[in-house]
């Protein structure tokens, strides 16, 4: 926050280096809020993509801000979509303890994924925890097994999480036999 209260980021990663991280981009934003005060043009993709780093865009203000953009070029226009899809993502996962909302998030989640979307770093944990908790009720093996994979990669640097990396590779398992014994 700053003086007035305003929020200037929403703090995601909790290390030293995440809140460095966090100090610079809230001063990269400043920086280039200076350049669009003074009348710099043709900053808006610039703008979102740091308000999406500082945790400023919600999906709705993200897709008006996409809409409002003009013509892109096709590496901006990736880099829009990305942070469109990511801010669905993020929104659509917080709001999965309801079975129905977890479904259509789960089903939404599936279809993109099938479009080749990959989320970025501030979408990865809530797009792969919620598809490996889908394709598991579904028993879906394949899809099982890649979540499994991402979820790994996810926290791999996370000694806490040895026991429950443990429990997926053994519920990994488990579907492979019974699909071995389906067979």
């Amino acid at each position: 926050m700053d003086a007035s209260g305003e929020v200037l980021a929403v703090q995601g990663d909790r290390s030293v280096e995440g809140f460095r991280k966090t100090q610079a981009d809230v001063q990269a934003y400043a920086d280039l809020m200076k350049r669009v005060t003074s009348g710099e043009k043709g900053l808006g993709v610039e703008v979102m993509k740091a308000e999406w780093a500082l945790g400023k865009l919600t999906w709705e203000e993200a897709k008006k801000k996409a809409d409002g953009l003009g013509k892109l070029t096709p590496k901006e226009q990736k880099q829009v979509t990305q942070i469109v899809l990511d801010a669905e993502v993020v929104e659509r996962a917080m709001d999965t303890r309801d079975e129905e909302k977890f479904n259509a998030a789960y089903s939404r989640f599936k279809e993109i994924a099938n479009d080749g979307y990959l989320p970025g770093p501030k979408a990865e944990r809530a797009f792969w925890f919620t598809m490996l908790q889908g394709a598991d009720q579904a028993n879906d093996l394949k899809l099982y097994r890649r979540c499994v994979e991402q979820v790994k990669s996810i926290l791999a640097d996370n000694k806490r999480a040895e026991k429950y990396l443990q429990s997926l590779d053994e519920r990994l398992a488990e579907m492979e036999e019974a699909v071995g014994a389906d067979a």
